[in-house]
């Protein structure tokens, strides 16, 4: 598994918008294993390995590998804890304890293996390995978060102003006004609705 550098903070935010356009609603990117190693394969993640573990039908082994389906829970319980979190701390309101549980049991695990390395590639965090364990999928997604919310992009982070869309994004426009995660698709979504309706009221 490649490191990544805890400084991706957009990381958990990919993340939390593999759910698809509305919460709970077609296309989840985590709806199988499959669809779960792509998207974290984009990211170098995962790998060839890391896809027969995850495809094993074995039951949980007492090495602590997770059987994929096991994974694959834990990876949906993790996104929506972060969309809840995420979405508290931006309103300014107190996250629900049992999403702060979840998040912090990842960023447990996940701090017990991050190393500082020196490689080929110069200076880097990555994390210390013992065989392959699938889990570790979501380590560095758990430390993006925490990377986030000690960061001054937090209150740059919005959810999307569709009627028909919650992904999260970083607005970095120099006044801060995006509005939309994507200009091209929900903002001129809008713009449309928009233009539509006043046609209807005759403006």
């Amino acid at each position: 598994m490649i490191g990544l550098g805890i400084t991706d903070v957009r990381l958990c935010l990919d993340f939390i918008n593999t759910e698809g356009v509305e919460r709970n609603d077609p296309p989840d990117r985590l709806d199988s294993l499959d669809s779960f190693l792509e998207w974290a394969a984009g990211y170098g993640l995962s790998d060839d390995e890391d896809t027969a573990i995850l495809n094993r039908e074995a039951p949980e082994k007492a090495s602590g590998e997770m059987p994929g389906e096991a994974v694959l829970a834990r990876a949906r319980t993790l996104r929506e804890a972060l969309y809840r979190i995420i979405t508290a701390v931006t309103k300014n309101v107190q996250p629900a304890t049992e999403d702060l549980s979840v998040l912090n049991r990842e960023l447990a695990e996940a701090l017990t293996r991050l190393r500082f390395v020196w490689g080929e590639d110069g200076a880097r965090w990555s994390f210390e390995r013992e065989g392959k364990s699938p889990e570790e999928i979501l380590w560095p997604i758990a430390i993006s978060a925490a990377d986030l919310m000690g960061s001054e992009l937090l209150g740059r982070v919005k959810e999307c102003n569709s009627d028909t869309c919650s992904w999260m994004f970083i607005d970095e426009s120099r006044n801060r006004s995006r509005r939309w995660c994507d200009m091209s698709d929900c903002g001129n979504r809008a713009k449309a609705r928009r233009f539509y309706q006043r046609r209807v009221k005759g403006e």
